[in-house]
């Protein structure tokens, strides 16, 4: 990578280190952290041609749907880390309902990203397990 800091290459390959380590992630979730920790190093436009480059070669993730990004930027990233979860256990079909919903985000808290960086790999995580209605209901209600 061009124009990149030392310090900020040593937190990169640590990450890369850390991620290659853990086995109780999806490659698809590990996929969507380097992608966010590249984005705050190279920026949007460096990131996006690099995806356009290698197309399906890294895209696996389905997009997600731009309006409810837009209202999920309304509310503090904090706030989608610790309540979004229990929101949409509870909009959602019952047969959808889990335990305990704060466990599907705890490996997203425990990432050393930005709080933004997590309320997106939230929100992917959530409409993986809910699905986009009742997670956009969820978000709805909280913005």
């Amino acid at each position: 990578m061009q124009n990149v800091s030392e310090d900020e290459q040593k937190a990169l390959d640590e990450q890369i280190a850390q991620l290659q380590q853990r086995t109780d992630i999806t490659d698809d979730t590990k996929a969507l952290v380097m992608g966010l920790a590249l984005l705050n190093i190279v920026g949007e436009h460096t990131l996006a041609t690099a995806v356009d480059a290698l197309g399906k070669t890294i895209r696996t993730s389905k997009p997600l749907d731009k309006a409810i990004v837009l209202e999920l930027a309304k509310i503090p990233p904090a706030a989608v880390l610790t309540t979004l979860p229990q929101v949409c256990n509870t909009v959602c079909h019952e047969s959808l309902r889990q335990d305990d919903p704060a466990l599907l985000v705890a490996e997203i808290a425990a990432f050393n990203l930005p709080d933004e960086n997590k309320a997106i790999l939230t929100l992917y995580k959530l409409t993986q397990v809910y699905g986009s209605s009742p997670v956009a209901l969820a978000i709805s209600t909280m913005a």
